[in-house]
């Protein structure tokens, strides 16, 4: 299927799911579209799909939902520099205790997941770097990227 026809025949659908989700029609724009841009890059054949239709609808509600998260992630930042003010001695004590919990939390994770952590967020490497640097493809990098920010919440959410 090529892309014309995709977003022909599709594109109405996506919007519809995602707006569903998001409930900001703007939004929705955005994220259809991203989301029908990772749809015709999945159209590559390189997986096979038996039913085009639900696979389209199943991606879309993916981006949608994943839109969600990191807009969320983004107002949890937000409100974390809003209450911490680091130039106090409470804000700098308490961004002090972060970081050796966050450490502590690192050293108890396998080495691989500790590492692409440490490549992300000490070294500042971009997907792209990181997957170069591991010899990994860039999805491989952000899949064990995922599963190592995952597992470090779970390390972080467990009690001290």
């Amino acid at each position: 299927m090529d892309w014309q026809k995709l977003t022909g025949t599709y594109g109405d659908r996506v919007y519809l799911v995602v707006r569903s989700i998001l409930r900001d029609e703007t939004w929705a724009l955005d994220v259809s579209q991203e989301a029908l841009l990772k749809i015709g890059k999945g159209l590559n054949g390189s997986t096979p799909v038996k039913d085009y239709g639900a696979w389209i609808l199943t991606v879309a509600g993916n981006a949608a939902r994943d839109a969600l998260r990191q807009k969320q992630r983004r107002r949890e930042v937000a409100m974390e520099q809003d209450v911490v003010d680091d130039r106090s001695p409470e804000g700098s004590l308490l961004q002090e205790e972060s970081r050796e919990r966050v450490t502590r939390a690192l050293q108890t994770m396998p080495a691989g997941a500790r590492d692409i952590l440490l490549l992300k967020f000490r070294e500042g490497l971009s997907g792209p770097q990181i997957a170069s640097a591991l010899g990994l493809s860039i999805s491989a990098a952000w899949q064990q990227m995922s599963r190592a920010l995952k597992l470090l919440r779970s390390k972080l959410s467990e009690p001290t």
